[in-house]
């Protein structure tokens, strides 16, 4: 499961330049799970294609949600 691997949260404000350089980007919410960004201001975020963490964070999630 990608949420029990080591990875750091950090919640703070940012700048549209470091959202530009993000090698992923996601937004999350009650009604939205997980949505990966893949464009911002029709700039591609990292690839341009939903991103490994946002994508395994998704399946998990819905993989659990269906476990009950």
């Amino acid at each position: 499961m990608i949420a029990a691997q080591n990875l750091t949260l950090e919640e703070r404000a940012f700048t549209v330049e470091e959202a530009y350089a993000a090698r992923e980007a996601f937004v999350t919410s009650a009604t939205q799970i997980v949505m990966p960004v893949v464009r911002i201001d029709g700039r591609p975020v990292g690839n341009g294609a939903p991103g490994l963490v946002a994508s395994a964070l998704r399946r998990d999630f819905h993989r659990h949600a269906e476990l009950g």
